[in-house]
């Protein structure tokens, strides 16, 4: 009988222990696919405004979006010409998910040649045809682009401000990235 109850409590203190190491790796499990998906949003992003440059962004006017028309070949007087039909969005939305529109084909509007920032009807059209290719981030509670000069105008420097959530609380990043210089 003293046997069977020193068995007792040896399980139940081992199987305390056991469940407070199953949690602390689910805490840390979680908190590893979060920053997984941080990762990938900066490389995502560093790789969007490397195929683009400043004259091709577009910043919308809540600073919540971001708009890249890609730099399609380079002039042999060294001027960018950018696609007409290449179009990347980044638009943190009502449903506090961020997401990520890729046109390769067939933008919702006519894209120049040489580019001029999108208006907000432009905007606002974004998503009245929105891309089969499309990547979401559900973790982010607060996105945020900025730049040096006003939100309309982008220079080659710009920020990204991302709040973060899990089990502890929000947690903020905040990336300098560069675009590529125009000539």
């Amino acid at each position: 009988m003293v046997a069977a109850g020193l068995f007792a409590v040896i399980s139940l203190v081992l199987s305390q222990f056991i469940i407070a190491e199953m949690r602390f790796c689910r805490k840390a499990s979680a908190r590893l696919g979060l920053e997984r998906e941080q990762l990938l949003l900066q490389e995502s992003l560093r790789q969007d405004l490397i195929a683009s440059a400043s004259a091709g962004i577009s910043l919308n006017s809540s600073q919540s979006g971001l708009a890249l028309q890609a730099v399609e070949d380079v002039g042999p007087d060294g001027v960018l010409k950018f696609s007409d039909t290449r179009l990347v969005a980044y638009r943190y939305e009502s449903d506090r998910m961020l997401y990520r529109y890729s046109w390769q084909q067939n933008p919702p509007f006519v894209l120049l040649p040489r580019p001029a920032r999108l208006t907000p009807t432009q905007w606002a059209g974004l998503l009245v045809n929105p891309p089969q290719r499309k990547t979401v981030w559900k973790s982010l509670t607060a996105f945020g682009v900025r730049s040096e000069a006003s939100p309309q105008d982008v220079t080659q420097r710009l920020w990204i401000d991302c709040t973060w959530q899990d089990e502890k609380g929000p947690w903020m990043a905040s990336y300098c990235m560069f675009t590529r210089q125009n000539p």
